[in-house]
């Protein structure tokens, strides 16, 4: 269906190509109407694929939290990526769309995981993430960049399909009142990520343990504690 309407909205501009041609138009007509096409292909390619995950968004598949990790005194319980690609990925095809990843790492050692999402008639959009070799534990090198690719490919995939809030239920354990709801600045993020680093703490784990979606939901009263249990580790 979605390739009907597409043949049939760009039939406007393939007509006035064909009549063109036919009036034996110069080359520079030409090339400006195949232009105009082009445009107007992508302009369609875009409306579906946002349509597209409209309708994937009305009824979006329930993730299942299959796993539980432990690690310097706090445990979390997440979605592996294999479960939630098997859960997001059934329902993307059900609208024309797919998920596929881009991986990379830098001189820097870097760990770049791009995700995409791609409608059937050529759009996409992507989310992409950047982290260092996990080497907490006793990994290997090669479970190190494993394990942080994992992470980076799970949580891409939640970004772009917008089902990220999905991997954390608010229980209560940010419902603080007064001043202490403030959320953390700038500063204090970056400086609660230096912490994490040193003690090889993977940000999702404060994440978990605070109900929240991103270190900068943290409030000031969940930052404090959070400095706390890390200097106590």
């Amino acid at each position: 269906m979605a390739q009907l309407a597409m043949a049939n909205s760009t039939e406007p501009t393939m007509h006035l190509i064909q009549l063109a041609i036919d009036k034996n138009a110069d080359m520079d007509k030409l090339e400006k109407l195949m232009e105009l096409h082009l445009i107007h292909e992508e302009r369609e390619a875009k409306k579906a694929y946002h349509k597209a995950m409209a309708d994937f968004k009305t009824s979006p598949p329930e993730i299942i939290k299959d796993k539980t990790v432990s690690h310097s005194g706090m445990s979390y319980k997440h979605a592996s990526l294999g479960n939630i690609t098997a859960s997001i990925n059934s329902e993307l095809t059900k609208y024309g769309l797919s998920a596929s990843w881009d991986i990379k790492q830098g001189n820097d050692n870097l760990i770049k995981v791009i995700c995409i999402i791609t409608h059937e008639l050529g759009h996409s959009e992507s989310c992409e993430m950047i982290a260092p070799p996990d080497d907490s534990g006793k990994k290997n090198k090669i479970q190190q960049i494993a394990s942080t690719v994992s992470y980076l490919q799970r949580y891409t995939l939640l970004a772009v399909t917008g089902l990220a809030s999905n991997e954390s239920d608010n229980d209560g354990h940010n419902g603080h009142s007064g001043p202490s709801k403030k959320t953390i600045s700038a500063e204090q993020q970056t400086a609660l990520l230096v912490s994490l680093q040193e003690k090889q703490v993977e940000p999702a784990i404060v994440c978990a343990e605070f109900n929240i979606k991103d270190l900068s939901e943290l409030t000031n009263a969940q930052f404090k504690m959070c400095l706390v249990k890390l200097q106590n580790t």
